[in-house]
């Protein structure tokens, strides 16, 4: 699998204008806490049921939303100017010296990528007949840790402890791990063993969402919303090698569009397609749902509650498996740089390692979460709010933990609203957010920008880089 896939389309979504964590610019400067404040299309994916309560501002019932996106790098063990090189290209030719560093700083530090694009969103609220919302999204994300072994491998290559013996370019056996070309282990272990605690995935997908809310109760006191969505989506890419407590899961489904080897099982795979045009081919589907509700009291205080991504996914195109063998020897000298993101690739693929086998279709399931959101309108000008979010189950990509998140607006003059808070756990461990949002009283025309993290824009020593971007939010 070469990452240059997912570099490509991290490029072609950022220039052209994102985790399951989704979010949206607006939701992005406090700290994503958007359970309960989401409406129209920004609610789906998120908590469908705010899509019964009225727009906050009067005589609006639509909103057009194009082209917003969220992003997001965090990479534990590096500062950002390295990040940056990581997807620049930037090639700073380690010597065995800095392989050896780079492996001790990736062992067991978590990195995390997530791209969210919204390319298009409508939503429609009628007080009698309910709220109606559509949106197509682009969601892909990335998560991996490595274990010791796998970091020393993934660096060093046949340098690593690993194989007790080496032999250099012209086949001589040799005790310098720096000279080595080649590396064999006299005491093989499986995959399961070898890998212990190792995590790598991927998964890149296109959301055609519906939703609908309806307002079940209605007075001044207590109003009560409940929605439902449903997605459409196209599989893109999806990756996952895991090894834990001595089981192995290890397979993927990668679009055509990619330039991928994975040897000689190619071309007696099942499932193997090729590619026509320019826009990456789908090699799997599915259906997932959301549901919501949200309880809204005295017109101060909002509480709300979702379930998203209820469902699975169908891969049936180049898919690939991979067998619990033990690693006996292995020939390259791992990575030359932090250029991370082309590398990566190049080591999953490597058929000098992994012996993948080509498969008919898997089957994967959604990454369902829980979303727990209450929201307070302290004053007219500020709103403050919170969110539990949950992972339900172990689908590929989703949060590796649960994460609370605590953030809130402030209206600082009639068109520019200031966001900021804090988000503890997740996959980004503690960070603070920030975000400015330009509109009129009216709300009539929105457009902001935000970061995930404060401390990324003053200092380069921060482990993250993130931008949330929106210029064409309309109501009227």
């Amino acid at each position: 699998m070469r990452t240059k896939l997912l570099v490509g389309a991290l490029m072609a979504t950022t220039l052209g204008f994102s985790q399951s964590e989704i979010t949206n610019f607006g939701a992005t400067g406090r700290a994503g806490v958007s359970t309960a404040f989401a409406t129209d299309y920004q609610a789906l994916g998120i908590n469908p049921g705010n899509l019964g309560l009225p727009d906050k501002y009067e005589d609006v019932k639509m909103a057009l939303g194009f082209t917003e996106s969220t992003y997001s790098v965090y990479i534990s063990s590096m500062n950002k100017k390295q990040i940056k090189n990581s997807f620049s290209g930037a090639n700073d030719s380690f010597t065995f010296a800095q392989k050896q560093e780079a492996a001790r700083a990736f062992t067991n530090a978590p990195m995390a990528l997530n791209v969210d694009a919204m390319w298009f969103g409508f939503g429609y609220q009628d007080d009698k007949i309910g709220g109606f919302a559509f949106s197509i999204r682009e969601r892909i994300n990335y998560y991996h840790t490595f274990n010791q072994t796998a970091a020393e491998i993934l660096f060093m290559g046949a340098g690593a402890d690993y194989f007790d013996q080496k032999f250099d370019a012209n086949g001589n056996a040799t005790n310098d791990p720096s000279m080595a070309a080649s590396g064999f282990s006299s005491e093989p272990q499986n995959y399961s063993t070898l890998f212990n605690g190792t995590t790598i995935g991927l998964n890149w997908r296109r959301e055609y969402n519906f939703g609908y809310g309806r307002m079940i109760i209605d007075s001044e006191d207590l109003k009560v919303s409940a929605g439902v969505g449903f997605k459409y989506i196209q599989g893109i890419a999806i990756a996952e090698i895991s090894a834990e407590n001595g089981v192995l899961n290890a397979y993927s489904a990668i679009t055509p569009l990619a330039p991928i080897d994975y040897g000689s099982s190619t071309t007696s795979n099942p499932s193997y397609v090729t590619q026509t045009g320019s826009i990456p081919k789908p090699v799997g589907s599915g259906m997932g749902f959301d549901l919501g509700a949200t309880v809204v009291l005295k017109e101060k205080l909002t509480l709300s509650a979702s379930i998203t991504d209820i469902g699975s996914m169908t891969w049936d195109g180049n898919v690939y498996s991979l067998n619990d063998e033990p690693l006996e020897d292995y020939n390259e000298d791992g990575m030359d740089s932090y250029n991370f993101f082309t590398e990566m690739g190049d080591f999953v693929a490597d058929s000098s390692l992994f012996n993948w086998q080509g498969e008919s279709s898997i089957e994967t399931k959604l990454p369902t979460q829980l979303r727990l959101g209450g929201k307070m309108d302290i004053t007219d000008k500020l709103s403050v709010g919170a969110d539990v979010v949950v992972p339900m189950n172990d689908g590929v990509a989703n949060t590796q933990s649960a994460a609370v998140l605590v953030g809130g607006d402030f209206q600082v003059v009639s068109s520019i609203r200031l966001s900021t808070g804090v988000t503890v756990g997740g996959n980004y461990g503690t960070i603070i957010p920030i975000g400015i949002v330009f509109g009129g009283e009216t709300g009539k025309y929105e457009a902001g920008v935000s970061t995930r993290d404060l401390i990324s824009l003053v200092s380069n020593d921060a482990p993250m880089m993130s931008l949330g971007l929106g210029f064409a939010r309309m109501r009227f």
